[in-house]
């Protein structure tokens, strides 16, 4: 499946590389300067590695990454099921801006 993500460096340049996943293996290093906009498109995820190596820069810097995710179907198995790992395991605010507590049964 094809996901497109955006990247936005900001601050001091960073490495980036890329891998290719089969046999024998390339790899690309880029260098990302404050201001650049990478984007990963189509099908880049499923041939290609990528990651940001270790550095030791003394310079801040900052990542913004957008990512689009795709809804699922009910039927598929990756779709989120009322109760599952991906529902909040919170309660909703009310207006008031409390916390809905369950009726007492008592």
């Amino acid at each position: 499946q094809d996901c497109l993500i955006i990247s936005l460096s900001l601050g001091a340049p960073r490495c980036f590389e890329l891998k290719t996943m089969c046999e024998p293996a390339q790899m690309q290093r880029l260098v990302l300067h404050g201001g650049d906009l990478c984007t990963m498109e189509g099908m880049l995820q499923k041939h290609y590695l990528h990651r940001v190596p270790k550095e030791h820069s003394t310079s801040p810097r900052v990542n913004l990454t957008w990512r689009w995710v795709k809804c699922h179907e009910r039927r598929c198995s990756h779709a989120r099921n009322p109760g599952g790992p991906f529902e909040s395991r919170h309660q909703p605010l009310h207006e008031s801006g409390g916390r809905k507590r369950a009726a007492s049964t008592s």
